[in-house]
């Protein structure tokens, strides 16, 4: 659905049956999201204006002991799509070219499972349960919060104005502020 604050506007939006998003993310009046149907991950857009349905991808996830991944987070950023596949114990993150229709399933991170992620300048800021990573574009990451900071499996947020991005540890609300070259 969307809702418009200036006139109280609702509009509902139907998606085909048995696509149930876990996770969305909106660039220029097109939807891309996410949605699992047991093992198998798809990506599709939603374009608002003609109210129009495409699958982009299915893919099989490369997960053991998981018998239904959701892909938890999904980003759009200069054309590709971002996501995590959250199965538990580990997370796994992938990126898909809208433009070239090119898939990267990249490594799964065994130990430190990713609960949220964002894009910011350039970067990647993950939190998983052992601190903050800065990472590329393509999840090659280095931690850049103490692990002494327990971060809590939440949701992260920039600040633009401050360049500032927050979080919540078991102290209260973090914050970190990006080096920027």
């Amino acid at each position: 659905f969307t809702y418009n604050p200036s006139n109280s506007a609702v509009s509902v939006y139907t998606l085909p049956s048995g696509i149930y998003p876990d996770g969305f993310s909106v660039s220029n009046n097109i939807v891309y999201g996410g949605a699992n149907s047991s093992s198998t991950i798809t990506l599709f857009e939603y374009n608002l204006s003609s109210s129009s349905y495409t699958s982009l991808t299915s893919f099989i996830a490369p997960v053991t002991n998981v018998t239904e991944p959701k892909p938890d987070n999904i980003q759009v950023y200069n054309g590709v799509i971002y996501g995590i596949i959250n199965p538990g114990l580990g997370s796994i993150p992938f990126t898909y070219n809208i433009a070239n229709n090119s898939l990267s399933s990249l490594t799964q991170y065994e130990n430190a499972g990713v609960s949220d992620f964002l894009i910011y300048n350039n970067s990647i800021y993950a939190v998983a349960s052992d601190g903050l990573h800065q990472c590329d574009l393509s999840f090659s990451c280095t931690q850049n919060v103490s692990s002494t900071y327990q971060i809590y499996d939440s949701v992260i947020t920039v600040d633009s104005d401050l360049n500032t991005i927050f979080g919540i540890t078991n102290g209260g609300v973090y914050e970190f502020i990006p080096y920027i070259p």
